[in-house]
């Protein structure tokens, strides 16, 4: 164990997976397969151990939202706050509480939020150039630690995903600047199998409130 990363398992040696560093804090982060799964504290460890073996196996993302949302055995209406980041032709995002997602892409960048939903924020965002996921909140972030994959607790990731690497975009002195923030309710999906499909954020859209629409769930 790793005092200061508090490290629960890990594998560094994936040479294909998109270079990352995080902040130690008390959320469990699960990463691997180019997939992040941010849970809240007090998360059963059997679930940390299903989604650990699942990813090995590099599965869909709605195959992780699926494992994720119905573990609880609540409403959808009812289960805790998550994250999930998937990697592969594009960035497919799911949050649900109280986390900030920051992404760097070509037209600038973009925040992402959980909050204020009914079910969860969904978006699908191209050639992004990298992105970090974080915990809410005023806390003092701590040092960036390099991480491969591996379960750690956490309290925010960064990972690079156009070369550049994940610590010198932790350390990017503009990192704060301000963003042109598109929080969107999310029921879309490529197959159908959420209802509709929410806009690509723009730097002429004005904010329009969420609407809280429900997935099919099988």
């Amino acid at each position: 164990m790793t005092p200061a990363g508090r490290l629960l398992t890990t594998n560094a040696g994936n040479a294909e997976m998109a270079a990352a560093t995080y902040t130690a804090g008390t959320w469990l982060g699960v990463v691997r397969a180019n997939t992040v799964v941010l849970l809240g504290p007090g998360t059963p460890p059997a679930l940390v151990q299903s989604l650990w073996e699942l990813l090995a196996d590099a599965p869909e993302v709605h195959e992780v939202l699926h494992a994720v949302t119905s573990s609880f055995g609540v409403s959808l209406a009812q289960i805790p706050s998550f994250g999930i980041v998937d990697f592969r032709d594009g960035l497919r995002v799911f949050l649900r509480g109280d986390l900030d997602l920051a992404v760097e892409l070509p037209a600038g960048p973009v925040e992402l939020n959980g909050r204020d939903v009914t079910t969860w924020t969904e978006r699908r965002l191209d050639t992004p150039g990298w992105y970090r996921l974080a915990v809410a909140g005023d806390t003092q972030p701590g040092p960036g630690l390099p991480l491969g994959e591996g379960v750690v607790l956490l309290e925010s990731l960064t990972v690079a995903l156009s070369g550049a690497r994940a610590e010198d975009v932790a350390s990017e002195p503009d990192r704060d600047r301000e963003v042109s923030a598109d929080t969107v309710m999310g029921v879309l999906d490529d197959d159908a199998h959420y209802a509709a499909e929410a806009p690509e954020p723009g730097p002429e859209n004005e904010a329009r409130p969420d609407v809280a629409l429900e997935p099919d769930v099988a």
